[in-house]
């Protein structure tokens, strides 16, 4: 009865927590080093060739950056002149224990969709929520994933959620997401506004992006990725 005691922010981090230390390992670790909890500020030019990531801690400088900050890549870019319309919009998920009854793939329907997380486990969402005064999760929020999981599994009638949480995905007013220089030097790049597809659309925009920096034959077209 008590909604505070599904909220639940340990999931998806500990998913990235073990990726961040995997990629730690496999760089070299006397020239990479993976700053954590200090947001950048501001992106500068340093000269004609380099940019000053300016965060609130201290200044590092660059000669290539790449803004794949999600929902928050727009302040970013509005210096440089770019209006990019990507946005946080909200989304709420419920996580299952299904047991045997867990699917063995992924479920999508009007009313939300199920996806397995293996041990049984299973994901359902989620809300999306342009405009909301919270980004943790809410009762009517999960009252209403909670029914439209129902409506799907009936045999979850007697059932109560692990966890509740929410995170804010980079909304976009289109479908396919920004991958483009920003400046003529090509310094400043983008690589955001996925939405809701950022897992499955996260390697080949990787792809796409790494060719492009290091000046390799692109794979396919960027022009439909473009700046607005």
């Amino acid at each position: 009865d008590n909604l505070e005691s599904f909220i639940q922010g340990e999931e998806q981090p500990t998913v990235i927590s073990q990726a961040r230390d995997q990629t730690q390992q496999e760089l070299n670790s006397e020239t990479t080093t993976i700053v954590e909890t200090d947001d950048a500020r501001a992106l500068l030019v340093a000269n004609f060739l380099r940019i000053n990531v300016v965060t609130g801690a201290s200044k590092h400088r660059f000669d290539a950056v790449v803004v794949a900050a999600g929902a928050w890549s727009a302040p970013l870019l509005v210096p440089w002149g770019v209006t990019l319309p990507v946005t946080p919009v909200k989304g709420q998920m419920l996580l299952w224990d299904l047991g045997e009854d867990c699917p063995d793939t992924v479920w999508l329907s009007d009313y939300g969709y199920f996806i397995p997380r293996g041990d049984g486990l299973c994901l359902f969402g989620s809300t999306m929520e342009p405009s909301f005064e919270t980004s943790l999760p809410t009762r009517e929020g999960y009252e209403c994933l909670r029914a439209n999981a129902l409506r799907l599994r009936p045999s979850l009638a007697g059932k109560t959620p692990l966890a509740v949480w929410a995170g804010l995905r980079p909304g976009n007013i289109r479908d396919e997401p920004y991958i483009f220089p920003v400046d003529s030097q090509q310094r400043l790049w983008v690589n955001t506004g996925h939405f809701r597809n950022g897992l499955v659309a996260a390697p080949a925009s990787a792809r796409l992006l790494a060719q492009w920096m290091c000046g390799e034959p692109l794979e396919f077209d960027p022009a439909p990725y473009g700046a607005p």
